[in-house]
């Protein structure tokens, strides 16, 4: 039986604080990035609307939901202010391209959603492609993720497979 003590994690001390990560180091007044990392970066909102899942019942019968959609892109960059991209244009991004157009409709009558039924799985692949199709977040910038939650415990996401 191997009695010996259990390595020790040496911790980086800064202005009294002890940092466990050692990829992002503050030093002085700058941040020294260690190589290979990215950032990122993740807006949400909600909206309110109803739907159907015919053949799926209780939800055959038509419901709502207060739905929140939270997307996240990676950026291997930041710019001369220190961004990926300026969070007010994620936000407007995904409040005009999503939910400015899904609040209050009845999610059954909108395309694609007349041809495939508007599940929360389907609804996070749909979100994905409008976001990724008809925003762009810069040459460093790509969106990763778009999670839906149909509910406060209940989500499902679509997100890009790594290369």
């Amino acid at each position: 039986m191997d009695t010996a003590a259990p390595a020790k994690i040496r911790l980086r001390t800064f202005a009294g604080r002890r940092w466990k990560n050692p990829g992002l180091r503050p030093t002085g007044m700058e941040i020294q990035q260690m190589p290979n990392g990215r950032y990122s970066l993740s807006v949400s909102g909600r909206f309110s609307a109803a739907h159907t899942l015919p053949g799926c019942p209780p939800c055959d019968r038509l419901h709502g939901h207060t739905w929140r959609v939270r997307a996240t892109w990676i950026f291997m960059d930041l710019d001369d202010k220190g961004m990926g991209e300026n969070f007010s244009v994620l936000k407007n991004a995904l409040k005009s391209l999503i939910l400015d157009r899904c609040d209050h409709a009845h999610l059954n009558e909108l395309e694609p959603f007349t041809r495939a039924d508007p599940t929360a799985e389907n609804l996070a692949k749909v979100f994905f492609f409008i976001l990724k199709d008809q925003f762009d977040p810069g040459p460093s910038g790509r969106l990763q993720r778009v999670e839906v939650w149909e509910g406060e415990d209940s989500s499902a996401a679509f997100e890009t497979v790594p290369d």
